[in-house]
């Protein structure tokens, strides 16, 4: 498992699952008692997130969108879902 922090007190997760494939890389965006998983193109794909932690959010992932690219295929090398 990956574990980044943004500046707005949101941890942001990427899982890595030996044997399991994801369908889609995504993060989960951890804020007090809310949780979202978010694609990398800033879509909810899951749960829910305070508005403004939810626009932080998507900014963020947008900011740092290649570098968060790059960790989910190397936690998910089987993964074979690549952007277009």
């Amino acid at each position: 498992m990956a574990k980044k922090l943004n500046n707005h007190g949101i941890s942001i997760i990427i899982h890595s699952e030996i044997g399991a494939k994801h369908k889609k890389p995504h993060v989960h965006a951890k804020y007090c008692e809310y949780e979202a998983a978010l694609d990398l193109n800033g879509n909810v794909l899951a749960g829910i997130l305070p508005p403004k932690k939810l626009k932080a959010t998507r900014q963020w992932i947008k900011a740092n969108q290649q570098n968060l690219y790059n960790e989910w295929y190397k936690k998910n090398p089987d993964n074979t879902s690549r952007p277009s």
